[in-house]
């Protein structure tokens, strides 16, 4: 009758082999969320992410097991990296941005998940920007010698600063300039003619 005989090693790899056949089936739960409120002035954006948990088996004692969440968060604006945090389980950060220090336009926030297993999930968020000032004046009419020009100017909100700037022309020559905050109310100026 023969004699069967394993190493070690053998003996290992089957082992290893069993707990993954036996396992139950590894379901990813990596997932990433982001939140942009607002289109103008103090903007707040908040990005999470929650990690999936896994056993990590030493290729050399495969009964030498432990479990780890470990991840990364990403956070975009458009295409271009911002920030990074990580953590065990999950991860967050959280900005105000300033909406006056904006561009134009449209705006993609994205916040991106990466476990210790390279699975991964992303989320976005848009904002559209649109810092186009109001102003009105008040048409003084046909007018002979020194005469008011009075108005109202709206700036969308700048955080950290001046809202913009009022220029006033008259026949293509600059009169005057202010910077303002919020709202600018009857504003005079007084142009000779």
């Amino acid at each position: 009758m023969p004699v069967i005989t394993r190493s070690k090693k053998n003996a290992y790899a089957t082992l290893f082999f069993l707990v993954l056949l036996l396992s139950p089936v590894r379901t990813w739960a990596t997932s990433a969320s982001i939140s942009v409120s607002g289109n103008e002035g103090a903007i707040p954006l908040t990005a999470s992410a929650s990690f999936t948990k896994y056993a990590y088996c030493s290729p050399t004692d495969p009964t030498n097991c432990q479990y780890v969440n470990f991840g990364r968060l990403y956070i975009y604006h458009n295409v271009s990296l911002i920030h990074t945090t990580q953590g065990n389980g999950t991860a967050s950060w959280s900005t105000t941005l300033d909406g006056g220090l904006l561009s134009q336009g449209d705006h993609t926030y994205t916040a991106k998940a990466v476990d210790y297993e390279y699975a991964s999930d992303t989320a976005s968020a848009a904002i559209h920007i649109d810092n186009t000032p109001t102003v009105s004046l008040v048409d003084p009419g046909l007018v002979e010698g020194t005469f008011e020009i009075t108005g109202t100017a709206d700036f969308k909100e700048h955080v950290y600063g001046p809202e913009g700037y009022l220029r006033i022309y008259f026949n293509g020559s600059e009169q005057g300039r202010f910077y303002a905050r919020k709202h600018v109310h009857d504003a005079q100026f007084y142009v000779q003619s």
